[in-house]
Protein backbone atom coordinates (compact mmCIF):
# COMPACT_ATOMS: atom_id res chain seq x y z
CA UNK A 1 0.00 0.00 0.00
CA UNK A 2 1.05 3.94 -0.36
CA UNK A 3 2.07 4.27 3.29
CA UNK A 4 4.86 1.17 3.34
CA UNK A 5 6.15 3.36 -0.05
CA UNK A 6 6.42 6.59 2.22
CA UNK A 7 8.02 4.96 4.87
CA UNK A 8 11.51 6.64 4.29
CA UNK A 9 10.13 9.90 3.62
CA UNK A 10 8.24 10.56 7.03
CA UNK A 11 9.71 11.53 10.36
CA UNK A 12 9.85 9.61 13.75
CA UNK A 13 8.72 11.92 16.27
CA UNK A 14 10.34 10.60 19.46
CA UNK A 15 8.43 8.83 22.49
CA UNK A 16 8.91 10.70 25.37
CA UNK A 17 7.87 11.66 29.05
CA UNK A 18 5.30 14.34 28.05
CA UNK A 19 2.31 15.70 28.64
CA UNK A 20 -0.13 14.08 26.23
CA UNK A 21 -1.55 16.28 23.78
CA UNK A 22 -4.11 14.02 22.17
CA UNK A 23 -5.65 11.12 23.68
CA UNK A 24 -7.72 8.28 21.21
CA UNK A 25 -10.61 6.35 22.81
CA UNK A 26 -12.38 4.07 21.37
CA UNK A 27 -15.72 3.22 22.56
CA UNK A 28 -16.80 0.25 20.64
CA UNK A 29 -15.14 -2.17 18.77
CA UNK A 30 -17.00 -5.00 16.17
CA UNK A 31 -18.61 -8.34 17.90
CA UNK A 32 -16.11 -10.56 15.81
CA UNK A 33 -12.88 -8.90 17.60
CA UNK A 34 -10.31 -11.53 18.81
CA UNK A 35 -9.89 -11.45 22.58
CA UNK A 36 -6.94 -12.17 22.31
CA UNK A 37 -5.92 -9.61 19.77
CA UNK A 38 -4.13 -6.19 21.14
CA UNK A 39 -4.91 -2.57 19.23
CA UNK A 40 -2.31 -0.52 17.93
CA UNK A 41 -2.55 2.76 16.28
CA UNK A 42 -0.27 3.11 13.56
CA UNK A 43 0.12 6.51 12.04
CA UNK A 44 2.26 10.05 11.11
CA UNK A 45 3.53 9.77 14.65
CA UNK A 46 5.09 6.07 14.37
CA UNK A 47 5.82 5.99 10.50
CA UNK A 48 2.80 4.03 10.44
CA UNK A 49 4.21 0.80 11.97
CA UNK A 50 1.02 -1.48 12.54
CA UNK A 51 2.51 -3.04 15.73
CA UNK A 52 4.37 -0.34 17.84
CA UNK A 53 4.10 -1.09 21.28
CA UNK A 54 4.63 2.20 22.08
CA UNK A 55 1.49 2.52 20.60
CA UNK A 56 -0.58 -0.07 21.93
CA UNK A 57 -4.28 1.02 23.38
CA UNK A 58 -4.92 -0.21 26.74
CA UNK A 59 -8.20 -1.54 27.77
CA UNK A 60 -10.09 0.73 30.28
CA UNK A 61 -13.33 -0.82 31.51
CA UNK A 62 -15.37 -0.81 28.19
CA UNK A 63 -12.66 1.63 25.68
CA UNK A 64 -9.32 1.52 24.52
CA UNK A 65 -7.61 4.60 25.45
CA UNK A 66 -3.92 5.39 23.88
CA UNK A 67 -1.96 8.78 25.01
CA UNK A 68 -0.23 10.49 21.51
CA UNK A 69 2.99 12.44 22.68
CA UNK A 70 3.11 16.05 22.16
CA UNK A 71 3.15 17.03 18.70
CA UNK A 72 2.16 19.95 16.10
CA UNK A 73 0.20 20.52 12.82
CA UNK A 74 -2.14 17.56 12.15
CA UNK A 75 -1.94 13.77 12.99
CA UNK A 76 -2.96 10.79 10.84
CA UNK A 77 -3.84 7.38 11.96
CA UNK A 78 -5.52 4.33 11.70
CA UNK A 79 -6.22 1.56 14.05
CA UNK A 80 -4.72 -1.96 13.76
CA UNK A 81 -4.54 -5.48 15.38
CA UNK A 82 -0.92 -5.73 14.26
CA UNK A 83 -0.43 -6.09 10.86
CA UNK A 84 -1.84 -4.06 7.50
CA UNK A 85 -4.15 -6.94 6.50
CA UNK A 86 -6.05 -6.64 10.23
CA UNK A 87 -6.30 -3.02 9.95
CA UNK A 88 -9.81 -1.42 10.95
CA UNK A 89 -12.15 -0.86 8.00
CA UNK A 90 -16.00 0.27 7.65
CA UNK A 91 -18.76 -1.99 8.52
CA UNK A 92 -18.28 -4.54 5.38
CA UNK A 93 -14.45 -4.59 6.24
CA UNK A 94 -13.91 -2.46 3.21
CA UNK A 95 -10.84 0.42 3.44
CA UNK A 96 -11.78 3.78 4.64
CA UNK A 97 -9.36 7.02 4.52
CA UNK A 98 -7.00 7.73 6.91
CA UNK A 99 -8.20 9.24 10.56
CA UNK A 100 -6.59 12.87 10.95
CA UNK A 101 -6.80 15.19 14.25
CA UNK A 102 -5.36 18.55 15.04
CA UNK A 103 -3.01 18.44 17.87
CA UNK A 104 -4.03 20.51 20.89
CA UNK A 105 -3.76 20.78 25.24
CA UNK A 106 -5.19 17.67 26.19
CA UNK A 107 -7.75 16.60 23.28
CA UNK A 108 -9.52 13.74 24.05
CA UNK A 109 -10.76 12.01 20.40
CA UNK A 110 -13.53 9.52 20.71
CA UNK A 111 -13.65 6.78 17.88
CA UNK A 112 -15.65 3.84 17.11
CA UNK A 113 -14.10 0.99 14.82
CA UNK A 114 -16.87 -0.38 12.63
CA UNK A 115 -15.08 -3.36 11.16
CA UNK A 116 -12.01 -5.19 10.17
CA UNK A 117 -10.45 -5.73 6.67
CA UNK A 118 -10.14 -9.21 7.61
CA UNK A 119 -13.50 -9.68 8.27
CA UNK A 120 -14.82 -8.90 5.61
CA UNK A 121 -17.93 -10.87 5.81
CA UNK A 122 -18.96 -9.10 9.04
CA UNK A 123 -21.85 -7.21 7.66
CA UNK A 124 -23.53 -10.49 6.20
CA UNK A 125 -22.80 -12.89 8.41
CA UNK A 126 -25.20 -15.85 9.78
CA UNK A 127 -23.25 -17.30 12.81
CA UNK A 128 -25.64 -16.63 16.21
CA UNK A 129 -24.15 -14.53 18.71
CA UNK A 130 -22.69 -17.93 20.33
CA UNK A 131 -20.05 -17.88 18.32
CA UNK A 132 -16.63 -15.86 19.04
CA UNK A 133 -13.43 -16.05 17.46
CA UNK A 134 -10.19 -15.47 18.15
CA UNK A 135 -7.22 -14.94 16.05
CA UNK A 136 -3.50 -16.94 16.70
CA UNK A 137 -0.63 -16.67 14.07
CA UNK A 138 -0.26 -20.04 12.31
CA UNK A 139 3.73 -20.28 13.23
CA UNK A 140 4.54 -21.17 9.34
CA UNK A 141 3.69 -18.70 7.68
CA UNK A 142 3.85 -15.74 10.13
CA UNK A 143 -0.02 -14.96 9.23
CA UNK A 144 -3.10 -14.57 11.77
CA UNK A 145 -5.57 -17.34 11.35
CA UNK A 146 -8.78 -16.93 12.61
CA UNK A 147 -10.62 -19.19 15.13
CA UNK A 148 -14.04 -19.42 16.02
CA UNK A 149 -15.37 -20.56 19.22
CA UNK A 150 -19.29 -22.02 19.80
CA UNK A 151 -20.19 -21.56 23.32
CA UNK A 152 -23.25 -23.00 24.87
CA UNK A 153 -26.35 -21.38 25.26
CA UNK A 154 -26.16 -21.81 28.87
CA UNK A 155 -22.13 -20.66 29.19
CA UNK A 156 -22.66 -17.58 30.56
CA UNK A 157 -24.86 -18.09 33.38
CA UNK A 158 -23.26 -21.65 34.54
CA UNK A 159 -19.82 -20.22 35.67
CA UNK A 160 -18.93 -23.51 37.32
CA UNK A 161 -19.65 -25.52 34.76
CA UNK A 162 -17.03 -27.18 32.02
CA UNK A 163 -18.05 -28.39 28.31
CA UNK A 164 -17.06 -31.39 25.91
CA UNK A 165 -14.83 -30.20 23.34
CA UNK A 166 -14.95 -30.63 19.55
CA UNK A 167 -12.12 -29.10 17.23
CA UNK A 168 -13.17 -28.99 13.10
CA UNK A 169 -11.28 -28.14 10.45
CA UNK A 170 -12.23 -25.82 7.33
CA UNK A 171 -13.63 -23.14 10.00
CA UNK A 172 -14.76 -20.90 6.98
CA UNK A 173 -17.56 -23.09 6.48
CA UNK A 174 -18.75 -24.04 9.40
CA UNK A 175 -20.93 -21.51 11.03
CA UNK A 176 -21.32 -18.47 8.73
CA UNK A 177 -22.85 -18.48 5.11
CA UNK A 178 -20.47 -15.15 4.32
CA UNK A 179 -17.48 -17.12 4.70
CA UNK A 180 -18.28 -20.53 3.51
CA UNK A 181 -16.77 -21.95 -0.09
CA UNK A 182 -20.43 -23.40 -1.10
CA UNK A 183 -23.03 -23.21 2.10
CA UNK A 184 -22.26 -23.58 5.95
CA UNK A 185 -22.34 -26.39 8.23
CA UNK A 186 -24.96 -24.49 10.86
CA UNK A 187 -23.48 -25.87 13.13
CA UNK A 188 -24.30 -22.92 15.52
CA UNK A 189 -27.54 -23.55 14.55
CA UNK A 190 -28.36 -27.47 15.19
CA UNK A 191 -26.58 -27.24 18.42
CA UNK A 192 -28.72 -24.57 19.68
CA UNK A 193 -31.80 -26.99 19.02
CA UNK A 194 -30.26 -29.90 20.26
CA UNK A 195 -30.03 -27.74 23.48
CA UNK A 196 -33.48 -26.39 24.04
CA UNK A 197 -34.80 -29.86 24.03
CA UNK A 198 -32.15 -31.50 26.66
CA UNK A 199 -30.01 -33.02 24.58
CA UNK A 200 -25.83 -33.04 24.91
CA UNK A 201 -23.76 -30.06 23.54
CA UNK A 202 -20.24 -28.93 23.28
CA UNK A 203 -18.02 -26.14 22.71
CA UNK A 204 -16.96 -26.27 18.94
CA UNK A 205 -13.85 -24.89 17.77
CA UNK A 206 -13.17 -24.69 13.90
CA UNK A 207 -10.17 -23.65 12.54
CA UNK A 208 -9.80 -21.36 9.62
CA UNK A 209 -7.48 -23.16 6.84
CA UNK A 210 -4.75 -21.35 5.08
CA UNK A 211 -6.77 -20.73 1.73
CA UNK A 212 -4.52 -21.62 -1.18
CA UNK A 213 -2.78 -23.68 1.11
CA UNK A 214 -5.69 -25.88 2.14
CA UNK A 215 -4.09 -29.29 0.38
CA UNK A 216 -0.61 -28.86 2.04
CA UNK A 217 -1.95 -28.35 5.49
CA UNK A 218 -5.04 -31.07 5.39
CA UNK A 219 -2.74 -34.02 3.62
CA UNK A 220 0.00 -35.67 6.02
CA UNK A 221 1.74 -37.21 3.07
CA UNK A 222 2.47 -36.24 -0.74
CA UNK A 223 0.53 -37.18 -3.23
CA UNK A 224 2.20 -37.91 -5.99
CA UNK A 225 0.07 -36.27 -8.68
CA UNK A 226 -1.22 -33.01 -6.08
CA UNK A 227 1.66 -32.74 -3.95
CA UNK A 228 0.52 -31.58 -0.05
CA UNK A 229 2.06 -33.17 2.64
CA UNK A 230 2.89 -30.40 5.31
CA UNK A 231 0.28 -32.34 7.96
CA UNK A 232 2.01 -32.83 10.59
CA UNK A 233 2.44 -28.49 10.81
CA UNK A 234 -1.02 -28.89 11.27
CA UNK A 235 -0.56 -31.51 13.92
CA UNK A 236 1.69 -28.79 15.54
CA UNK A 237 -0.45 -25.72 15.18
CA UNK A 238 -3.56 -27.78 16.55
CA UNK A 239 -2.01 -29.71 19.52
CA UNK A 240 0.94 -26.85 20.62
CA UNK A 241 -1.07 -23.52 19.75
CA UNK A 242 -4.51 -23.61 19.53
CA UNK A 243 -5.70 -26.26 22.32
CA UNK A 244 -3.83 -24.55 24.61
CA UNK A 245 -5.02 -21.22 24.13
CA UNK A 246 -8.56 -23.13 24.07
CA UNK A 247 -7.95 -24.67 27.26
CA UNK A 248 -6.82 -21.35 28.77
CA UNK A 249 -9.68 -19.27 27.75
CA UNK A 250 -12.83 -21.06 28.26
CA UNK A 251 -14.01 -23.87 30.43
CA UNK A 252 -13.46 -26.90 28.66
CA UNK A 253 -13.18 -30.17 29.96
CA UNK A 254 -9.35 -31.34 29.18
CA UNK A 255 -9.76 -35.04 29.28
CA UNK A 256 -9.73 -36.93 26.02
CA UNK A 257 -13.04 -38.59 27.23
CA UNK A 258 -14.82 -35.04 26.51
CA UNK A 259 -12.69 -33.71 23.38
CA UNK A 260 -12.64 -34.60 19.60
CA UNK A 261 -11.73 -33.80 16.44
CA UNK A 262 -13.29 -33.86 12.69
CA UNK A 263 -13.91 -32.44 9.30
CA UNK A 264 -15.04 -33.20 6.06
CA UNK A 265 -13.08 -34.53 3.00
CA UNK A 266 -9.37 -33.47 3.39
CA UNK A 267 -10.66 -32.06 6.58
CA UNK A 268 -11.71 -35.24 7.31
CA UNK A 269 -8.59 -36.82 6.29
CA UNK A 270 -6.33 -34.79 8.40
CA UNK A 271 -8.76 -35.40 11.28
CA UNK A 272 -7.63 -38.89 10.94
CA UNK A 273 -4.71 -38.60 10.94
CA UNK A 274 -4.15 -36.44 14.17
CA UNK A 275 -7.28 -38.35 15.88
CA UNK A 276 -5.26 -41.58 15.89
CA UNK A 277 -1.79 -40.58 16.18
CA UNK A 278 -3.00 -38.40 19.44
CA UNK A 279 -4.82 -40.89 21.01
CA UNK A 280 -4.09 -39.54 24.54
CA UNK A 281 -5.81 -36.38 23.60
CA UNK A 282 -8.73 -37.03 21.47
CA UNK A 283 -11.47 -39.41 21.89
CA UNK A 284 -14.11 -39.26 19.27
CA UNK A 285 -13.58 -38.95 15.62
CA UNK A 286 -15.64 -37.27 13.01
CA UNK A 287 -15.29 -37.89 9.47
CA UNK A 288 -17.31 -36.65 6.79
CA UNK A 289 -16.52 -37.68 3.28
CA UNK A 290 -13.12 -38.89 3.56
CA UNK A 291 -10.86 -37.95 0.83
CA UNK A 292 -8.74 -40.81 1.65
CA UNK A 293 -7.78 -41.48 -1.83
CA UNK A 294 -5.48 -38.52 -1.65
CA UNK A 295 -3.00 -40.49 0.77
CA UNK A 296 -4.64 -44.12 0.30
CA UNK A 297 -1.38 -46.34 0.52
CA UNK A 298 -0.05 -44.46 2.73
CA UNK A 299 -2.67 -43.82 5.37
CA UNK A 300 -3.62 -47.52 5.49
CA UNK A 301 -0.09 -47.93 6.52
CA UNK A 302 0.19 -45.18 8.93
CA UNK A 303 -3.12 -47.37 10.75
CA UNK A 304 -1.23 -50.33 10.86
CA UNK A 305 1.45 -48.78 11.76
CA UNK A 306 -0.94 -46.97 14.94
CA UNK A 307 -1.77 -49.21 17.16
CA UNK A 308 -5.43 -48.17 18.87
CA UNK A 309 -5.00 -48.80 22.48
CA UNK A 310 -7.13 -46.66 24.12
CA UNK A 311 -11.06 -46.66 23.63
CA UNK A 312 -12.11 -44.64 20.55
CA UNK A 313 -15.24 -43.34 18.85
CA UNK A 314 -15.37 -43.31 14.94
CA UNK A 315 -18.04 -42.14 12.98
CA UNK A 316 -17.64 -41.85 8.90
CA UNK A 317 -20.69 -40.48 7.10
CA UNK A 318 -20.29 -40.43 3.68
CA UNK A 319 -22.79 -40.80 0.25
CA UNK A 320 -22.46 -44.16 -1.33
CA UNK A 321 -22.11 -42.44 -4.73
CA UNK A 322 -19.69 -39.72 -3.86
CA UNK A 323 -17.18 -41.55 -5.68
CA UNK A 324 -16.41 -44.66 -7.26
CA UNK A 325 -14.06 -45.49 -4.58
CA UNK A 326 -15.69 -43.72 -1.09
CA UNK A 327 -17.35 -46.89 0.00
CA UNK A 328 -14.37 -49.00 -0.35
CA UNK A 329 -12.14 -47.06 1.00
CA UNK A 330 -13.97 -46.24 4.29
CA UNK A 331 -14.40 -50.41 4.75
CA UNK A 332 -10.86 -50.95 3.83
CA UNK A 333 -9.53 -48.47 6.34
CA UNK A 334 -12.33 -49.54 9.12
CA UNK A 335 -11.55 -52.89 8.89
CA UNK A 336 -7.46 -52.30 9.04
CA UNK A 337 -8.22 -49.53 12.05
CA UNK A 338 -10.43 -52.52 13.87
CA UNK A 339 -7.86 -55.09 12.97
CA UNK A 340 -4.88 -53.05 14.98
CA UNK A 341 -7.46 -51.93 17.90
CA UNK A 342 -7.30 -52.99 22.07
CA UNK A 343 -8.72 -50.62 23.34
CA UNK A 344 -12.71 -50.53 22.63
CA UNK A 345 -12.75 -48.84 19.07
CA UNK A 346 -16.08 -48.10 18.34
CA UNK A 347 -17.19 -46.92 14.39
CA UNK A 348 -20.29 -46.63 13.20
CA UNK A 349 -19.72 -46.75 9.43
CA UNK A 350 -23.18 -44.39 8.49
CA UNK A 351 -23.35 -44.61 4.23
CA UNK A 352 -26.13 -42.41 2.64
CA UNK A 353 -28.08 -43.26 -0.62
CA UNK A 354 -28.49 -39.63 -1.12
CA UNK A 355 -25.38 -38.61 0.30
CA UNK A 356 -23.03 -35.53 -1.77
CA UNK A 357 -19.44 -34.50 -1.70
CA UNK A 358 -21.16 -31.07 -0.55
CA UNK A 359 -21.99 -28.98 2.55
CA UNK A 360 -25.44 -29.22 2.80
CA UNK A 361 -24.87 -32.86 3.48
CA UNK A 362 -22.43 -32.28 5.89
CA UNK A 363 -25.24 -30.02 7.48
CA UNK A 364 -28.28 -32.57 7.52
CA UNK A 365 -26.41 -34.93 9.46
CA UNK A 366 -23.55 -33.24 11.74
CA UNK A 367 -26.32 -33.78 14.07
CA UNK A 368 -26.81 -37.10 14.55
CA UNK A 369 -23.23 -37.76 13.80
CA UNK A 370 -22.66 -35.37 16.85
CA UNK A 371 -25.04 -37.24 18.89
CA UNK A 372 -23.99 -40.33 18.62
CA UNK A 373 -20.28 -39.12 19.58
CA UNK A 374 -21.54 -37.43 22.91
CA UNK A 375 -24.61 -38.52 23.70
CA UNK A 376 -23.35 -40.54 26.88
CA UNK A 377 -22.24 -37.49 27.92
CA UNK A 378 -25.93 -35.94 27.53
CA UNK A 379 -26.06 -35.70 31.72
CA UNK A 380 -23.76 -32.97 30.57
CA UNK A 381 -23.30 -31.82 31.53
CA UNK A 382 -20.09 -32.94 32.75
CA UNK A 383 -18.32 -33.47 36.16
CA UNK A 384 -17.11 -31.13 38.22
CA UNK A 385 -20.30 -29.35 36.60
CA UNK A 386 -21.69 -28.58 40.26
CA UNK A 387 -25.40 -29.12 40.37
CA UNK A 388 -27.29 -29.12 37.03
CA UNK A 389 -30.20 -30.62 36.15
CA UNK A 390 -31.29 -31.74 32.82
CA UNK A 391 -34.94 -30.94 32.82
CA UNK A 392 -37.05 -27.98 33.30
CA UNK A 393 -40.69 -28.58 30.89
CA UNK A 394 -42.00 -24.81 30.05
CA UNK A 395 -44.21 -24.02 27.55
CA UNK A 396 -44.83 -22.42 24.81
CA UNK A 397 -42.04 -21.34 23.07
CA UNK A 398 -41.78 -18.96 21.77
CA UNK A 399 -44.35 -16.92 24.08
CA UNK A 400 -46.27 -13.86 23.65
CA UNK A 401 -45.65 -13.41 27.53
CA UNK A 402 -47.15 -16.28 29.50
CA UNK A 403 -45.74 -20.14 29.76
CA UNK A 404 -46.60 -22.92 31.68
CA UNK A 405 -44.33 -24.71 34.37
CA UNK A 406 -44.34 -28.59 34.56
CA UNK A 407 -41.90 -28.87 37.52
CA UNK A 408 -41.88 -27.10 40.43
CA UNK A 409 -39.62 -23.96 40.85
CA UNK A 410 -38.53 -21.52 43.65
CA UNK A 411 -37.22 -19.02 41.33
CA UNK A 412 -36.56 -18.33 37.86
CA UNK A 413 -34.43 -15.56 36.22
CA UNK A 414 -34.18 -14.29 32.79
CA UNK A 415 -31.04 -13.06 31.53
CA UNK A 416 -29.72 -11.21 28.24
CA UNK A 417 -27.36 -13.04 25.67
CA UNK A 418 -24.65 -11.80 27.58
CA UNK A 419 -25.50 -13.51 30.27
CA UNK A 420 -26.87 -9.92 32.22
CA UNK A 421 -29.46 -10.65 34.94
CA UNK A 422 -32.68 -9.21 33.80
CA UNK A 423 -35.72 -10.19 36.18
CA UNK A 424 -36.18 -12.74 39.14
CA UNK A 425 -39.19 -14.31 39.52
CA UNK A 426 -39.87 -16.09 42.94
CA UNK A 427 -42.92 -18.64 42.88
CA UNK A 428 -43.97 -21.61 44.31
CA UNK A 429 -44.59 -25.52 44.31
CA UNK A 430 -48.43 -24.68 43.33
CA UNK A 431 -47.52 -21.98 40.39
CA UNK A 432 -48.36 -23.56 37.53
CA UNK A 433 -47.66 -20.59 34.50
CA UNK A 434 -45.36 -17.42 34.75
CA UNK A 435 -45.86 -14.04 33.66
CA UNK A 436 -43.08 -12.58 31.74
CA UNK A 437 -45.01 -10.04 29.48
CA UNK A 438 -42.99 -7.39 31.53
CA UNK A 439 -39.98 -8.34 28.88
CA UNK A 440 -39.20 -7.14 25.91
CA UNK A 441 -39.50 -9.09 22.92
CA UNK A 442 -36.16 -11.45 22.22
CA UNK A 443 -34.06 -14.34 22.96
CA UNK A 444 -33.40 -15.06 26.44
CA UNK A 445 -31.91 -17.69 28.87
CA UNK A 446 -33.85 -18.79 31.29
CA UNK A 447 -32.71 -20.59 34.44
CA UNK A 448 -34.80 -22.56 36.77
CA UNK A 449 -33.99 -22.94 40.57
CA UNK A 450 -35.86 -25.32 42.66
CA UNK A 451 -35.27 -26.34 46.65
CA UNK A 452 -32.30 -28.56 46.64
CA UNK A 453 -30.84 -25.35 44.82
CA UNK A 454 -30.36 -27.78 41.75
CA UNK A 455 -30.78 -25.43 38.42
CA UNK A 456 -31.91 -26.35 35.00
CA UNK A 457 -31.11 -23.40 32.07
CA UNK A 458 -32.77 -23.26 28.48
CA UNK A 459 -34.09 -20.63 26.36
CA UNK A 460 -37.01 -18.53 26.40
CA UNK A 461 -37.94 -16.57 22.76
CA UNK A 462 -40.27 -13.89 23.71
CA UNK A 463 -42.75 -12.96 20.89
CA UNK A 464 -45.22 -10.37 21.12
CA UNK A 465 -48.21 -9.52 18.85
Amino acid sequence: MLKRLLLSHLFLIPFVSVKAQVTIKITSVPVVTPLTDTLYAAGTFNNWNPKDGNFAFQKINNQYELAIPAGSGEGKFKVTRGSWATVEGNASGNFIPDRSFTYQTNKELFIQVAGWEDFKSVGNSTALPQVRTLSITYPYTGIARRIWVYLPQDYQVQPQKKYPVMYLFDGQNIFDQATSFSGEWGVDETLVARENTGKSTAIIVAINHGDSRRIDEYSPFVNPTYGGGNGEQTEDFLINYVKPLIDSTYRVETERAYTGIGGSSLGALISLYIGIKHQSVFSKLMLFSPAIWFNRDSILAFITNEKINLPCKVSFVAGINESSTMSSDINSLSLRMQSNQSGGLIINNNLKQDGAHSEWFWRREFGEAFGWLYEELSSGLTKNSGNISTRATYYPNPTNGIIHLKESFERVEIYDLKGRLLNTFLTNENQSQLDLSSIESGTYYIRFTNKDNITTVGTIIISKP
